[in-house]
């Protein structure tokens, strides 16, 4: 019985997490994508990453957006154990781009919240790392 109530509660937390990604979207599509440096004819991905400690578990989602802002695909996943935060994200961000590239979408524009993501990618923070 235990691991029907861990299940749903994992279930719910993956539904959450993609009600938040679409809002995020809604609000991010919403605003002047050339003002953004988003090409109008690229489509959008947004990345996410949630920690629930109480399970041990690291969850990740991912929505695509066209340039219309019209939701095209989602998906949501999670797996063991719960990781950092820096770590988390950037596993979101890795098994979402895994994602588009199987789907061989040839222009994505991947969105993240997680500044610190963002500033590695950007190589804002060259030769930091959480163990230095």
């Amino acid at each position: 019985m235990n691991q029907i109530v861990v299940a749903a509660q994992m279930l719910l937390a993956e539904w959450l997490s993609v009600q938040n990604v679409q809002q995020n979207n809604r609000e991010t599509v919403s605003r002047n994508d050339t003002a953004s440096g988003t090409a109008a004819h690229s489509m959008i991905c947004n990345v996410n990453a949630s920690f629930l400690t109480r399970y041990n578990r690291t969850g990740y989602s991912a929505c695509i957006r066209d340039e219309g802002g019209i939701l095209v695909k989602a998906m949501a996943g999670w797996f063991i154990p719960v990781l950092q935060i820096h770590e988390g994200e950037g596993v979101a961000m890795l098994k979402s781009m895994k994602w588009v590239h199987q789907m061989s979408i040839s222009s994505m524009t991947f969105l993240s919240d997680s500044q610190v993501l963002v500033a590695a990618i950007y190589g804002k923070n060259e030769g930091q790392s959480a163990s230095s």
